[in-house]
């Protein structure tokens, strides 16, 4: 399995710039075996001209580039994203803004299998019809998940020119159009669920909100609201195949049902005009229940786990009475524990697995957090295996201080405080390889042959074969004495024995011996064993 590289971004990260951590990235990451993430931190990423442009990599399905904000840096980790308005606020989350021409994005992709999650991404006015998108895309298989993204380009606030495509659990707020203009724009066929696309109420509704080209869009649980028709479904090779969708169109293609687009009725946003835009969806409205289950957009827009049914687009209306938070459960400690402590060996990297009484979704917060990942089944790691002699953490002390968090499906979250103790590990290499064999005893049609002692061995294992013929299983000895049954006369056997401590397994001694014909024993066989190996003394 690929080996996840995380670099943080931003002021006191690794690396100042998101261009940096891009051009840092290996150029073949399938060789690699890695995903390259970058996490943005809470800050405002401003650029004249583009933020990044994500390319020049070999990578597949597995191993890819990733950006995303840091563990508690998201919009969607703010401390009041339940009632923050959903639309872009910089002094809420990581943001990338960016001012350059209509024809390029903030993010610009030209590298297949990118991956860009919990950002909010900004397009500068720069006036007329111009403007930034959020997102261009000329490489297959982008993938953008939980984003907020608002710009002022009538040439669409979101591109994708390759077929492979996933828009997920996102908003788009495109705050220019015109009547030939369209909001999301496409070539090829992937997919497009969960998702929130509006113009402000008052402005032009541009031509389509999904503009596909030479391929079906699969269109899911959408919500296109203020455009002249929500998705092109023929013409320039274009087909679509939607599924409870909304619109405020009157009469809407198939897989599309009619919502007003107000804030009293029917869709029942917060707030759809442009300078208190508000998407959130309201108690009541027509989106609620109406969608479909998915397989690819299963969290909201801010990162909590659905509830069947589905809500169409990003938000996701929980009941008001839910107002209890999950209870966490860590690995050691009682359920709901405010704090826990934990120890892990240096050199290695699993810290436990958390649980919830609910469906949940798992984040990282606190000082050591971006040391840290967490899966979303609650199996936290290190990210890189600590090191006792060079600790890591904040206070430089092996004592890694992360907060598991936990938030329902109504946003409701709880923190677990845990403190990891980095303990160090004696031996720190490799055992040496074991003596040589130091005499050996028949008994009947056993052998006993006792070996050398390795330097740094706690136990130690071999395995034998007879003749030219193959090896058998490695069998586990506590001690440094190989007993062997079963040999029979006339053979010449091969023994392989290694030492084992908790860093790896060491080289191996090779030992020969013959058995043969010999003077009664004791026992009354007439066998003995001679040791061969010139490693034997």
């Amino acid at each position: 399995m690929a080996t996840t590289i995380v670099k943080t971004i931003g002021t006191g990260g690794d690396y100042s710039t998101v261009q940096a951590w891009e051009d840092a990235a290996p150029a073949d990451l399938v060789a690699a075996d890695q995903v390259w993430e970058g996490q943005c931190l809470n800050q405002d990423f401003s650029v004249a001209g583009i933020v990044v442009t994500i390319g020049g990599s070999t990578s597949d399905a597995t191993r890819y580039k990733h950006l995303t904000a840091a563990p508690g840096a998201s919009f969607a980790e703010h401390a009041t994203v339940s009632t923050n308005p959903l639309r872009l606020d910089s002094t809420k989350g990581a943001t990338l803004t960016a001012t350059v021409g209509y024809q390029n994005g903030v993010v610009v992709i030209t590298e297949a299998n990118a991956r860009v999650s919990r950002l909010q991404l900004f397009g500068v006015d720069i006036g007329g019809s111009g403007g930034t998108k959020s997102i261009h895309s000329s490489a297959a298989n982008s993938r953008v998940e939980g984003c907020l993204m608002e710009s002022f380009s009538a040439g669409g606030t979101v591109s994708f020119q390759a077929g492979g495509y996933s828009l997920l659990s996102s908003v788009v707020i495109q705050r220019r159009s015109n009547t030939t203009s369209s909001l999301v724009l496409l070539f090829g066929s992937g997919n497009i669920e969960g998702c929130t696309l509006v113009v402000p109420s008052g402005a032009l509704a541009p031509l389509y909100g999904i503009n596909g080209s030479y391929g079906t869009c699969t269109s899911k649980n959408n919500a296109v609201f203020g455009c002249a028709s929500p998705i092109r479904t023929s013409g320039q090779g274009a087909t679509a195949s939607s599924t409870n969708c909304a619109t405020d169109v009157a009469s809407p293609p198939a897989g599309w049902t009619t919502a007003a687009y107000s804030t009293s009725s029917g869709a029942n946003f917060e707030s759809i005009a442009s300078a208190s835009m508000d998407l959130r969806t309201k108690a009541g409205s027509a989106l609620i229940d109406a969608g479909t289950a998915t397989t690819l957009a299963t969290n909201s827009v801010l990162g909590a786990a659905r509830s069947a049914p589905f809500d169409i687009g990003a938000w996701e209306v929980v009941s008001a009475s839910d107002t209890t938070p999950p209870v966490i459960t860590g690995p050691t400690g009682a359920a709901g524990a405010a704090g826990i402590t934990i120890n892990v060996a240096e050199n290695t990297t699993a810290c436990g697995t958390w649980s919830a009484n609910e469906s949940v979704t798992w984040s990282l917060t606190g000082a050591d957090a971006a040391r840290f990942s967490i899966t979303s089944g609650g199996v936290v790691t290190f990210v890189t295996a600590p090191d006792f002699e060079a600790p890591a953490d904040t206070g430089a002390d092996n004592g890694y201080n992360v907060n598991v968090v936990a938030t329902d499906a109504a946003a409701n979250a709880s923190s677990q405080a845990v403190t990891v103790i980095v303990t160090d590990v004696s031996p720190e290499t490799v055992p040496g390889a074991p003596g040589g064999a130091t005499g050996i005893t028949p008994t009947a049609a056993t052998v006993q042959i006792p070996f050398g002692a390795a330097a740094d061995a706690v136990s130690y294992e071999a395995r034998i074969r007879e003749g030219a013929g193959a090896f058998g299983s490695w069998t586990p000895f506590a001690s440094t004495t190989a007993t062997w049954a079963g040999v029979n006369l006339g053979s010449i056997y091969t023994m392989e024995v290694r030492a084992i401590n908790g860093i790896g397994t060491g080289s191996a001694t090779t030992i020969t011996f013959r058995v043969q014909e010999g003077a009664s024993q004791l026992d009354g066989s007439t066998f003995v064993a001679v040791l061969l190996s010139a490693l034997n003394p």
